[in-house]
């Protein structure tokens, strides 16, 4: 795994410049694509696992949740439950086959557990 010297994104208050925007979102939407079109959705995409390196390049952290494309001849298990909220696990985690992610970025499909 590669070790990135950096800091989490953080947008200011006041927002970003659009010549910043673009500077970062641009790769990352890149990124996401190129990941996409190998079978891979990231499955838990938030700032806190996008860093931005010290010259400025941002980098997609933690592919640890994400969804893998199996092919045609192995689907992606469609009726996996719903994430469940229990009071002894973080909010951040499920349990079993459930879908894993952080409920406030995940988006109502994935809740419902609909996405595959």
């Amino acid at each position: 795994m590669e070790y990135v010297d950096g800091k989490t994104l953080l947008i200011p208050d006041d927002g970003l410049g659009i010549d910043q925007f673009f500077a970062w979102f641009i790769p990352l939407a890149d990124a996401l694509s190129h990941a996409h079109e190998h079978g891979r959705t990231h499955g838990d995409l938030k700032p806190a696992n996008i860093m931005i390196r010290e010259d400025g390049t941002p980098k997609i952290l933690d592919f640890g949740l994400a969804h893998i494309e199996r092919g045609e001849s192995v689907p992606l298990d469609s009726d996996m439950p719903t994430m469940t909220m229990d009071s002894d696990v973080p909010p951040s985690l499920t349990q079993g086959k459930g879908f894993m992610g952080t409920p406030s970025y995940m988006s109502p499909e994935q809740i419902e557990g609909v996405c595959t």
